[in-house]
């Protein structure tokens, strides 16, 4: 049971009747799509917008052991659509995959330990929260247009760090290049969001702020306002012919889409996401410029969407590599590791690097037990010190 008595959510079997299937002449892939439509009409009789209205209405979307099954039982483990279509739910609850860059994102995937990892980076983050920043820098107005055109965020853009090295330089000769902005050269963090799954008792535990989950009445607030634009909106059925009207997306994806809502509204800072399943086509993966990805030891798991071979599920968890975006995993068999180069080498990452135990957290005692957790540990303090780096933080020990 969850709180207020809510039966918990991951469990919950949906009635075959209330989800839309296909006829048996279509592929049984739609159903992927098709399925995330319970009946609406039903559900959109209600009157009241509480919490518990809100997880009544989740519940009713398609569970991922549903979305799992149906890929199952079509056979098709690489679904070209579901990238495209999620950035199309996006669109529809009014954003672009660029406007998630104010986020700064840092994307963390694995077999074992990604969500361990993730709550690392949480804490060691927190000690770098209001933290003052540099002072402003004046920088050409030029070199700014050109870094916002670069489609990064402008204060972590490598056109603006070269440029602020340069501009300092010049300051010095009073040679700077008219017209100027005053640019800050790092990026306070106020506020850190950590959405990650599965949950323990509420569904509210996957999205956190600063350490915490967020409240009923936000989740309420949130979830609802993403429901209603949803249902005010419509997709092209002749490019998305499984987003058809009433319609909603999964459990999963729709809990990703508010994850996305409430950090903008709340004014996140730095986001930390922990993937669903697998990388290439999981719903987080449409982050354009996540400041770093990261990805834990991997193992054989979820053989169904990812593939029966290490290196297949190497090269589906390496799918979140992002061009001029730094990335990291730990130590890996060697199988694995070739393929995580590899797509490094195709995703035109800034930089790839394995990184080992440290041994200077042996001694510590972690807030996690196990002895696997200080290579959570490890890769954790390389990914924070990368993500402090591009937020323009200096000397940093």
């Amino acid at each position: 049971m969850t709180d207020r008595g809510i039966p918990n959510e991951t469990n919950i079997e949906i009635p075959n009747s209330t989800i839309s299937t296909p006829s048996n002449n279509i592929d049984s892939i739609k159903s992927i799509s098709e399925s995330e439509g319970s009946n609406m009409n039903q559900v959109n009789q209600v009157v009241r917008r509480t919490y518990k209205d809100a997880i009544h209405c989740l519940n009713t979307l398609q569970s991922n052991f549903a979305t799992i099954d149906a890929v199952r039982k079509s056979g098709n483990t690489k679904n070209e659509m579901l990238i495209p279509e999620m950035i199309e739910w996006t669109r529809r609850i009014g954003y672009k995959p660029c406007d998630l860059n104010k986020l700064n994102i840092i994307h963390v995937t694995g077999t074992k330990g990604k969500g361990s990892t993730c709550a690392f980076i949480q804490s060691i983050l927190n000690q770098y929260k209001n933290v003052p920043i540099s002072e402003d820098v004046l920088i050409p107005q030029s070199v700014v247009a050109a870094a916002a055109a670069d489609g990064a965020p402008v204060t972590s853009s490598p056109i603006i760090q070269s440029a602020t090295a340069a501009t300092t330089a010049n300051n010095n000769s009073d040679s700077i290049e008219p017209p100027t902005v005053a640019l800050r050269t790092s990026v306070p963090i106020t506020k850190i969001g950590l959405y990650t799954s599965p949950h323990l008792k509420s569904v509210r535990e996957r999205i956190m702020i600063n350490g915490k989950p967020i409240s009923e009445q936000l989740f309420a607030k949130y979830f609802f306002e993403i429901w209603d634009r949803l249902e005010n909106t419509n997709s092209d059925e002749t490019i998305f012919p499984n987003m058809s009207k009433g319609i909603k997306p999964a459990y999963f994806r729709y809990l990703t889409l508010l994850s996305f809502h409430t950090f903008i509204k709340e004014n996140i800072d730095t986001a930390i996401y922990e993937v669903g399943v697998g990388g290439e086509y999981d719903s987080t993966n449409i982050f354009e410029h996540p400041t770093t990805t990261g990805v834990t030891a991997l193992g054989i798991d979820h053989v169904v969407m990812l593939g029966n071979t290490i290196e297949e599920i190497a090269w589906n968890k390496s799918g979140i590599f992002k061009k001029n975006s730094k990335a990291f995993t730990v130590e890996q068999q060697p199988e694995a590791l070739a393929v995580l180069r590899e797509r490094s080498i195709e995703k035109k990452v800034s930089s790839f690097k394995v990184v080992p135990v440290r041994n200077d957290i042996k001694q510590i005692k972690l807030g996690l037990a196990g002895e696997f957790q200080y290579q959570n540990a490890s890769i954790a303090i390389e990914i924070v010190k990368a993500h402090l780096d591009t937020l323009g933080f200096r000397n940093l020990n």
